[in-house]
């Protein structure tokens, strides 16, 4: 089955994700991702991983037999030749991939849309994008902040409208494995780093049309019936 669905996340705030080279100058210690614009992105691999655990999370709630990633040994098909004695797959690395076996799905990266009906490019390019966040290290053991530990991440400015578009598309082997995938969409919260400070939180699917599946047709009655016989068979 040929799967095109077309990915739209919009921010009820800032979002940091660590990697980038920034473009706030020196003293940051943590970048976000962005573009020569100044444009943030998120990474389809950060996505990916994002959306799998979701999907980990769906999956485990319908008593389904899910290995144990990240590590290699206790994911698919070790994590099951333990047990069974043969090669086995889970529904999870059927979609997403382990070390030994490729996902069935392409991952793009989301990119920030750019609100040209506000400006224009070369407005756009000039208009202030990114924050300077400054934090302290707490210590894990005696939770209270640590001595010379202070650091500077760069995040998206605050008050930004935000929304990042992207697809998902590959070969899916059965309308469950689809099912699965947009619940994962469906449920997700948050993205991205500093979570536990506010930052990459969703606006949820009630607000907004977050995805659309463009190949196959399926709507929302294939989905809730989908997981409704999930459900039956656990």
């Amino acid at each position: 089955m040929i799967v095109e669905i077309s990915v739209s996340i919009k921010l009820k705030d800032s979002i940091f994700i660590g990697g980038g080279s920034g473009t706030s100058g020196m003293g940051v210690d943590s970048a976000t991702i962005s573009r020569s614009d100044g444009c943030l992105i998120i990474p389809g691999s950060s996505f990916k991983g994002k959306l799998r655990s979701e999907c980990e999370r769906i999956a485990r709630a319908f008593e389904e037999e899910v290995c144990l990633p990240p590590i290699p040994d206790n994911m698919c098909p070790h994590y099951f030749l333990k047990s069974k004695k043969e090669t086995y797959y889970c529904v999870i690395c059927k979609i997403f991939g382990s070390p030994w076996l490729r996902g069935s799905l392409n991952f793009s990266d989301l990119i920030w849309k750019v609100p040209y009906n506000h400006f224009s490019p070369e407005e756009w390019k000039k208009v202030r994008k990114t924050d300077i966040r400054p934090g302290v290290s707490i210590s894990r053991y005696t939770k209270v902040k640590m001595e010379r530990e202070l650091f500077f991440k760069e995040v998206m400015y605050t008050g930004m409208d935000a929304s990042f578009n992207g697809k998902i598309t590959g070969n899916l082997g059965t309308n469950k494995e689809l099912a699965l995938l947009i619940a994962g969409l469906r449920t997700l919260l948050s993205i991205g780093g500093m979570k536990s400070r506010g930052l990459g939180r969703l606006e949820d699917t009630f607000k907004y049309e977050r995805y659309q599946v463009i190949s196959p047709k399926y709507d929302d009655s294939n989905f809730i019936e989908e997981l409704n016989e999930w459900q039956k068979k656990g």
